[in-house]
């Protein structure tokens, strides 16, 4: 089965966390683990990370401190981390909330594409009144070899 290292990175979201860390708890592909990084939050966020590490299961929850140099480095400071193995990267924003279904949608996806090919999967956006944002998207396969000059 392939796994998912979920890539949360927050900075004084303790207002949207809770209903973020609910909704991974629920969904229903289960082999994954969360990566939160912090990058120096002053509100209730790490405690409400603390408090969800039991809702959340049998996924290993693992916090630790962000780069302090805004949300890019955050997030790459995740992305970037040799000790993080798993076969795909879910990034998670803190004020999101994920459909029960989102992680298995994907992976069911891209299980389906060459592994020596690059591949990303889209998922719809919807706002909190329930209407969708954007269209549901998934980028094919690309093979980078390919890719017009200044693209990279």
């Amino acid at each position: 089965m392939s796994s998912v290292a979920i890539l949360l990175c927050t900075f004084n979201g303790a207002r949207f966390l809770s209903a973020q860390l609910s909704s991974l708890a629920h969904q229903s592909f289960t082999n994954w683990r969360l990566f939160v990084s912090d990058d120096g939050s002053t509100d209730d966020t790490l405690a409400i990370v603390e408090q969800h590490k039991d809702r959340l299961g049998t996924a290993p929850v693992d916090r630790r401190d962000g780069p302090r140099q805004g949300f890019v480095r955050n997030f790459l400071s995740l992305a970037c981390d040799p000790s993080i193995a798993c076969d795909y990267f879910a990034y998670c924003d803190q004020d999101d909330v994920w459909q029960p279904d989102k992680l298995s949608r994907a992976v069911s996806w891209l299980d389906t594409r060459p592994p020596h090919i690059p591949a990303m999967y889209c998922s719809r956006t919807m706002l909190s009144s329930g209407r969708p944002t954007k269209k549901p998207g998934r980028i094919a396969s690309w093979n980078w070899k390919e890719a017009p000059p200044g693209t990279l």
